[in-house]
């Protein structure tokens, strides 16, 4: 094993100030729409891992997979990480914002992250329809 995943989780927002602290808003595991199909506007997939190898391919990619396993099109390029190859346990983060997510039923999800088409991670959540409250 190369990684040791540190966490991975789903928010609505990241802001990152001056000095490269990160605040994570709205974490979630559940997104409600009104009707399906429906359009989530946007969302950040974040992780960190601590590398056990340094030798390790610096791009990561991303797939969203519904219940049945089929992939939900994100059009997302592979992430490419940087680390200090001194450090002796260096950490690796992946912050990724996806817009305008197309869900088409509900049920749950699976966003993936693959290194050398290996799976190293993952976080589920779960799109459901709300119930309208009169």
């Amino acid at each position: 094993m190369k990684f040791q995943l540190n966490y991975i989780f789903l928010c609505e927002q990241v802001i990152i100030d001056q000095s490269n602290k990160a605040s994570f808003i709205g974490v979630f595991d559940k997104i409600f729409f009104t009707k399906l199909p429906g359009v989530h506007a946007k969302l950040y997939l974040v992780a960190n891992f601590t590398l056990l190898d340094k030798n390790i391919n610096d791009e990561f990619n991303i797939s969203l997979l519904d219940d049945v396993k089929k992939e939900v099109p994100l059009n997302i390029p592979p992430v490419k990480v940087s680390f200090d190859r001194n450090d002796p346990k260096p950490k690796v983060g992946i912050l990724l914002q996806a817009a305008s997510i197309n869900f088409s039923k509900q049920g749950q999800y699976k966003f993936i992250i693959y290194n050398d088409n290996k799976e190293v991670a993952y976080t589920e959540f779960t799109v459901g329809k709300s119930v309208k409250v009169d």
